[in-house]
């Protein structure tokens, strides 16, 4: 009795850490795209204010939390003062990271762009 018990716990422990590492990845990329758009958007309202590109780079920079990068060659500025970016963020999972063929999936790289309000 006790046999089937514990293989039930071990296989219910392992989906679970599965389960939190892969929610884990999913809520950080859902919050680095919001992220990635909101300083593009602080990118964006800078440049329409001075159209000065390391302003508005610094601006972008400013809005990021702890742990998030944006990645210079992709800041670009157009013609009509709309910004886009790159930034990137790890997941903090439990063993994801830990696993060297898999470290990479936890890596988040999101898209943003944003425009200066009217």
């Amino acid at each position: 009795m006790l046999g089937w018990l514990t293989k039930l716990i071990v296989v219910l422990a392992l989906f679970g850490l599965v389960a939190f590492d892969g929610l884990s990845v999913v809520t950080t990329r859902f919050s680095a795209e919001d992220h990635a758009n909101t300083a593009a958007a602080a990118a964006a309202e800078a440049w329409k204010s001075g159209h000065d590109l390391q302003k508005a780079y610094d601006a972008a920079v400013a809005t990021v939390e702890p742990g998030e990068t944006i990645e210079p060659t992709t800041f670009r500025v157009a013609a009509d003062g709309g910004v886009s970016l790159v930034l990137h963020r790890d997941a903090k999972t439990l063993w994801l990271t830990k696993v060297s063929a898999l470290a990479h999936l936890a890596k988040v790289r999101a898209n943003g762009t944003g425009t200066a309000p009217s």
